[in-house]
């Protein structure tokens, strides 16, 4: 479990790091649940995601997922597109 922790946060300094990305409030990242959903966005893939793709591969639940993102939502941006009439999120 600690390998995999060490992980996420090495994943996440990364992304604060990132040029291509605007830092995220540390509010976010000292949330265990923002940890999770920030590096749900990980990946050649990830640059928008469902709420249900960001719940599946995290084991949240959606609704955990919808509450992190409204708590945070200076992280947040929302797709002007739709997957299937769902709402697509990416990091700002």
């Amino acid at each position: 479990m600690k390998v995999k922790n060490l992980r996420m946060l090495s994943r996440i300094s990364l992304f604060k790091n990132s040029k291509n990305k605007t830092q995220l409030k540390d509010s976010i990242l000292t949330d265990r649940i923002g940890k999770q959903v920030v590096v749900a966005f990980e990946g050649p893939h990830a640059e928008w995601r469902t709420v249900g793709g960001i719940a599946r591969q995290t084991g949240l639940s959606e609704q955990e997922v919808v509450k992190c993102i409204e708590e945070h939502e200076e992280a947040f941006k929302e797709s002007s597109v739709k997957l299937g009439g769902k709402v697509l999120y990416g990091l700002r």
